[in-house]
């Protein structure tokens, strides 16, 4: 009888710390799991960043394209001006 209850018991401690073995591996994959979710986050974070400040100056660069295109019309409507080697044509009616 006192076997039995020592079998017993050895079995429920092995069980009982193949549990506990199993929740702290568990547990330090899932870490890692998230630190490297963390980091993939964090990546793209940076990437947004370098996306947006790419974009400002994008629009800023049309901006400023379309400002000197509505000057040179203006001048080429206006002040009747002209790029080098270009012919104007009036149409006269």
């Amino acid at each position: 009888m006192i076997k039995r209850k020592n079998i017993f018991k050895v079995f429920f401690n092995i069980i009982f710390l193949f549990i506990v073995l199993n929740i702290l591996i568990e547990g330090i994959q899932l870490n890692i799991r998230r630190n490297g979710l963390k980091r993939q986050v964090s990546d793209a974070q940076i990437k947004i960043d370098e996306l947006e400040k790419k974009r400002k100056t994008l629009e800023e660069e049309i901006k400023k394209i379309e400002e000197n295109e509505k000057i040179e019309r203006l001048a080429r409507d206006r002040l009747d001006l002209h790029k080098k080697g270009e012919t104007v044509y009036k149409v006269v009616e």
